[in-house]
């Protein structure tokens, strides 16, 4: 019998969502998506998958749904109701901008009780949510590696691309790449490069600048706008929206991505450079190690730019030493094919043990 899945989520920017909406397609499922379908429409689908809580709604957000947790908990109740499977993918411990912990945690909360199945990109990602969230430890926890970037993948020549960008063709390239908070550590990765002794460095950043205005952290990055687009002969800043058909000169005209988050639990950078086979210096922490399994990579201790510094001259050497940059196992690994089979594996399973529909 064909399943009917609900996707939650509308943002469709983010390559995420329709890799994932193309792999359920792909095993015969037929699969909506948006906020609104979870809040207001009348599909009684098979399999609610959640992604993340706070997309749910905004802070102190009445609107048409009344008051937004009570809303989400009689929405996850009325589809557990009728059957539905709830399925929640752990993108974050918690939300990137808000401040609101009580309301963020109230909302993560909602969705974590009424989940049954809750994915993870890898196993520090189990650890990390019950040592936060005791309640994870009595569900079915799965693991499935973040999936590729091949819905956005174009193979285009790095010293196309470098004249697209009017990058240097005789430079070492270092991205940082996305959207630029303050945990994401732009200031590591500049500092990293500056201390990098390269002659021939050159340092691309690439991303939209996330500002809060009533955070005190975000006002100062504010101010290190003007300086940051500043062009120098070493360095471009972008510090903007990527388009979605622009990802792919970015990347292409990289040799080494940088990934220098202070925080995290997943990056979807670091499963996006293995897509367009570019080595990456990423810290060691959350899932991260577990996403660059299979890929050429090197990692370094959180917020240590000394070590950073030492994870590049490694992998340098290791390009220099003809190291081939073949992701096809990286890719076998991180198939989205295989993401969504595990997950309706453990639908299947559970509804054997439930004896539901």
């Amino acid at each position: 019998m064909r399943k009917k899945v609900l996707i939650v989520a509308d943002d469709i920017r983010n390559a995420y969502i329709p890799s994932l909406m193309n792999a359920y397609q792909g095993r015969d499922c037929e699969t909506v998506i948006g906020v609104a379908n979870f809040f207001k429409s009348t599909y009684c689908p098979d399999i609610v998958h959640l992604q993340w809580p706070e997309g749910l709604c905004m802070p102190g957000d009445s609107c048409i749904f009344g008051d937004t947790l009570l809303a989400v908990r009689e929405r996850l109740e009325h589809f557990k109701r009728y059957g539905a499977v709830v399925v929640w993918t752990v993108h974050n411990i918690k939300p990137h901008e808000s401040n609101l912990e009580e309301f963020d945690r109230g909302v993560y909360n909602k969705v974590m009780d009424a989940a049954d199945i809750i994915v993870h990109h890898g196993q520090a990602s189990v650890d990390i949510m019950i040592a936060e969230y005791p309640v994870v430890a009595g569900k079915t926890n799965i693991i499935c590696p973040h999936g590729d970037y091949l819905i956005q993948y174009s193979n285009i020549r790095q010293c196309d691309a470098r004249e697209t960008l009017k990058i240097p063709q005789d430079r070492t390239v270092l991205l940082h790449f996305g959207n630029i908070r303050m945990y994401k550590g732009l200031d590591l990765t500049e500092e990293a490069f500056s201390t990098w002794h390269r002659a021939d460095k050159y340092l691309l950043v690439a991303g939209r600048l996330k500002t809060n205005p009533t955070n005190v952290f975000d006002r100062l990055i504010a101010r290190w706008n003007s300086r940051l687009r500043k062009r120098r002969s070493d360095c471009r800043y972008d510090l903007g929206m990527i388009p979605n058909d622009r990802v792919a000169y970015y990347f292409s005209a990289a040799d080494i991505v940088m990934v220098s988050h202070r925080a995290g639990l997943t990056s979807g950078v670091l499963a996006m450079a293995a897509t367009f086979r570019k080595p990456v210096v990423y810290p060691d922490i959350g899932n991260f190690s577990e996403q660059m399994e299979g890929w050429v990579a090197e990692s370094y201790r959180v917020n240590d730019t000394g070590d950073a510094v030492e994870a590049l001259d490694r992998l340098l050497g290791r390009l220099q030493g003809d190291c081939p940059l073949n992701n096809s196992t990286w890719l076998a690994r991180n198939s989205w094919d295989e993401h969504v089979e595990r997950i309706l594996s453990a639908v299947k399973d559970r509804r054997t043990v439930t004896g539901d529909r």
